[in-house]
């Protein structure tokens, strides 16, 4: 294998993490701070992204696991495609 393969099925294994991570978090209901601490955002609670998705305080505005989870999920089906093409052949 060279190298470039390698790296790339390093990084498509942490983005299958991060989405598994991501999915865990938006569907545990006993997470209330859903979208984490402010230094994870550009501009903290005033991050228009952050806003469309969720509240001030944190949690989930009623639309935004509709278009969250299924996210999340094509992401990691697509990292794991990638990842399992990679080890196979």
């Amino acid at each position: 294998m060279k190298i470039g393969t390698v790296l790339f099925a390093f990084v498509m294994a942490i983005a299958l993490g991060v989405c598994i991570t991501a999915l865990y978090v938006l569907l545990n209901p006993k997470i209330a701070n859903k979208s984490g601490p402010p230094w994870l955002w550009r501009w903290g609670v005033l991050d228009p992204v952050r806003n469309l998705f969720f509240q001030g305080d944190g949690s989930l505005r009623a639309g935004s696991m509709y278009i969250l989870v299924p996210l999340a999920v094509l992401v990691a089906v697509g990292a794991a495609f990638f990842l399992v093409a990679i080890l196979i052949g």
